[in-house]
């Protein structure tokens, strides 16, 4: 596992779901499945898209 100084910067954005999946759309990738995940003490939701050949 790389050290902490030359692992890359994390990107993290909050976005509505909807948001997301019309942006990936337009990227040429859709939807395949959704879930929840624990995070800390809340929970947040992971989105699974694949490239659409």
């Amino acid at each position: 596992m790389a050290d902490e100084e030359s692992a890359a910067p994390r990107r993290e954005a909050a976005m509505p779901r909807q948001v997301c999946v019309d942006l990936f759309a337009t990227l040429g990738c859709g939807l395949e499945a959704g879930f929840p995940a624990p995070m800390g003490s809340a929970a947040t939701g992971v989105l699974v898209f694949a490239k659409e050949l």
